[in-house]
């Protein structure tokens, strides 16, 4: 697990839960973090999923149920530079 790369994706999930939960009743919610432009969703079974705004690519999915902890496939991910 590497150090600092891992805190920016686990970030941007607790944020899209926050701005989720927030917003509540909705499924789906736009946030910025550090200029860049992310879309984070409740999926079903209670998954929440960061994605980069502008491509689609997902950054960052949470363990079912457990909105702020990343899974592993997230947490596995290789870093794309200047980007978390």
């Amino acid at each position: 697990m590497s150090t600092g790369f891992d805190l920016d994706r686990i970030k941007l999930l607790r944020t899209g839960a926050a701005v989720l939960l927030s917003r509540m009743p909705a499924w789906q919610a736009r946030f910025v973090v550090e200029g860049h432009h992310y879309r984070a969703r409740f999926e079903w079974p209670g998954v929440v999923t960061v994605a980069d705004d502008n491509t689609g690519d997902v950054v960052a999915r949470s363990l079912s149920g457990r909105p702020t902890e990343a899974d592993a496939e997230t947490l596995a991910r290789p870093r794309i530079l200047g980007r978390p």
